[in-house]
């Protein structure tokens, strides 16, 4: 009825504030309930392409409230709590995905978070995917490299774990390490 009523409305995206209270007869720790009474409004309004956005609420573990079977049946859960940053006269809130599966392209938050920054990413899709996003293969090739000096950096223990008290000294080791890696390598 819900999604029918959607349809005929031409309406894309549908909350459910408080999934007990928007369902009736779902019990909060019953996952049969969320099965049997939940699911066939999950996959109806997959089947007509609304999306349906269900409201949640954690318990003091920091998870769902109730039976653990309700977020099987989701494809993603977005977790918002209020930012350490926050004060009395800003709220800050910050989101995490705990669940993310079925993305149209394949590059999910990750490629939101970096968009929201202003940056554009240079990661590569999936080889899943049916059409990837085009990315910069030189920046990409970069990237690698410089992630791969890091890895070789952590090979050192006393850089790793900063056996070093004062900054300069640590600044100092870190040029010796590069220089010891460079010359191993036969980059110069």
């Amino acid at each position: 009825m819900l999604i029918e009523w959607a349809r005929e409305s031409r309406i894309d995206v549908v909350f459910l504030d408080n999934l007990t209270t928007s369902v009736s007869g779902v019990e909060e720790n019953g996952n049969d309930d969320f099965r049997d009474k939940v699911q066939p409004l999950l996959l109806a309004a997959r089947a007509a392409g609304i999306t349906l956005i269900i409201v949640g609420h954690l318990g003091r573990n920091g998870k769902w409230r109730g039976a653990s079977g309700k977020e099987d049946m989701l494809d993603w859960t977005l977790k918002l709590s209020r930012d350490e940053d926050s004060d009395d006269h800003q709220l800050v809130v910050k989101s995490n995905f705990d669940k993310f599966r079925r993305s149209r392209d394949g590059n999910g938050p990750l490629r939101w978070t970096i968009r929201a920054a202003d940056c554009e990413p240079c990661i590569p899709a999936c080889s899943k995917v049916k059409n990837p996003e085009p990315y910069d293969a030189a920046l990409y090739r970069a990237r690698h490299a410089v992630e791969n000096v890091f890895q070789r950096l952590k090979v050192f223990r006393r850089l790793a774990t900063r056996f070093e008290k004062t900054k300069r000294m640590f600044f100092a080791f870190i040029c010796c390490v590069l220089a010891a890696i460079y010359t191993t390598d036969k980059l110069w």
